[in-house]
């Protein structure tokens, strides 16, 4: 191999991830370990930059963010996909879903899987 191409191979893809979390929540702990983990099992040719406390934007933004391809990751639920596609709302509606065995039969239905296929 010429050795012009090594350092290519050896080059890191970082990745974008934001949420509106502070950065002493749970979530962005749970984030972070996880970004940490990702890079090591890849060998280092990912690195996860992890962006808490909405600094990318609000909810909306960053999904639009995604949408355009300048952000890769978010941590958002039905409420904020819900400004795409106003039937994912009723899955964070209270009272809907008995347990989260129901929520999963929710999602697995013909209509949870036409909503979220209007995402795509």
């Amino acid at each position: 191999m010429p050795a012009t191409a090594a350092p290519a191979l050896a080059q890191t893809k970082e990745l974008r991830f934001g949420h509106l979390h502070s950065a002493e929540s749970p979530i962005h702990k749970g984030v972070t370990r996880a970004a940490e983990e990702f890079a090591k099992t890849s060998g280092g040719r990912y690195k996860i930059n992890v962006f808490p406390s909405s600094q990318l934007g609000a909810a909306r933004e960053m999904v639009a963010q995604v949408i355009d391809g300048t952000l890769d990751f978010i941590s958002e639920g039905p409420g904020s996909l819900s400004n795409l596609n106003k039937a994912l709302s009723l899955f964070e509606a209270p009272f809907v879903a008995r347990d989260w065995d129901h929520v999963l039969k929710m999602l697995a239905s013909p209509f949870g899987q036409e909503q979220l296929g209007k995402l795509a």
